[in-house]
């Protein structure tokens, strides 16, 4: 498991149009961002860096949810490589402005204002596609795997012929693919709408607080929470005001956009993919594995025994990194 204090003995290294953060373990874990579409986007990256050859034609990419913040997925990220015995490299890349660069890098973040095009779920999507055709050469097989609306992203690609004919299966983890604003808190989303004007006015005040002040409101909210400590640093971009208003711009976006399951795309790949739901789920509609088992009763879906959350990241990254990982065997060794 990659260790905080890891990250903090890294250095900086400019290359190209590339700004990477590189850890002091390059087998283990590389992080930085990337200019896609405009946007400064953080990668994280097991056992090779984005701009390096690709020793095995193999690929996992993990496509975050909402809040798509990478450093989330660390632990889940890094559970697989090491239960993929390190053999193929594993990518994270989290939403466009959900996580903004340290000033010193000189990346400026494009405002929302102006840019809803990109922030929105169709500007989401086509930043994947724009990192896909930039970073993963096409003889190179790819197991997707996305959490939450990362799943509705993953199978979008699907419908993509230039990205569909690599992708060798999809795992769609606690899967917002469908009827979101029909989900608990879904319904709850138009509540929020009106009086976000209050948290707003809340979270702007906060931004003013000395960094100090603030990692110590993180830390006390984190150790309320049980959350590991490498989850106190990625957790203070919800302090940053502009990072807020994206996440919740997208959020809203999903509840208006994530309406009827695409049955003619699950049929007609449904050897390739594979869903896992939680028994209780605030994001997803309760009746949503019984009626897609319903509609395509060969699917390849389960619901989560175990008691897992859908943000499985925060406490059970190792469990269900190892679940994923037992998929991901399997599957590789039918695609051989």
């Amino acid at each position: 498991m990659l260790l905080s204090k890891e990250i903090s003995q890294s250095r900086y290294l400019q290359t190209l149009s590339v700004c990477s953060l590189v850890s002091s373990d390059l087998k283990r874990m590389q992080e930085g961002f990337v200019e896609i579409n405009s946007v400064p986007t953080h990668i994280f990256t097991y056992g090779q860096w984005i701009q390096d050859e690709f020793k095995k034609k193999e690929l996992v990419l993990i496509i975050t949810g909402n809040p798509g913040l990478p450093g989330f997925y660390t632990t889940f990220a890094s559970t697989i490589f090491n239960e993929l015995k390190e053999e193929i490299p594993v990518w994270v890349i989290g939403q466009a402005g959900h996580d903004e660069p340290k000033k010193e890098l000189n990346m400026i973040t494009p405002p929302l204002k102006g840019n809803e095009d990109i922030y929105n779920l169709k500007g989401q999507l086509d930043h994947k596609k724009e990192f896909i055709n930039r970073f993963i050469p096409k003889d190179v097989k790819i197991y997707m795997i996305g959490h939450s609306i990362g799943s509705k992203m993953s199978l979008d690609l699907l419908k993509i012929p230039e990205f569909s004919n690599q992708i060798q299966s999809a795992y769609l983890m606690f899967p917002t693919i469908e009827r979101m604003a029909e989900s608990t808190k879904g319904r709850l989303v138009p509540t929020y709408d009106r009086f976000f004007f209050l948290f707003r006015i809340f979270y702007n005040f906060i931004a003013w607080l000395p960094k100090s002040w603030k990692l110590y409101l993180v830390r006390r909210y984190c150790e309320r929470e049980k959350l590991p400590l490498e989850f106190h640093e990625p957790s203070l971009e919800y302090t940053n005001p502009p990072v807020i208003d994206k996440i919740w711009f997208l959020a809203l976006d999903e509840m208006d956009k994530v309406r009827e399951l695409d049955e003619k795309l699950l049929k007609e790949n449904v050897n390739r993919v594979k869903l896992y739901y939680a028994v209780v789920d605030d994001w997803v509609p309760l009746d949503a594995y019984d009626s897609l088992k319903t509609k395509i009763p060969n699917i390849d879906a389960q619901v989560c025994t175990e008691g897992y959350e859908h943000a499985f990241v925060l406490n059970n990254g190792v469990e269900v990194g190892k679940i994923v990982s037992g998929w991901l065997n399997i599957k590789r060794q039918e695609t051989q």
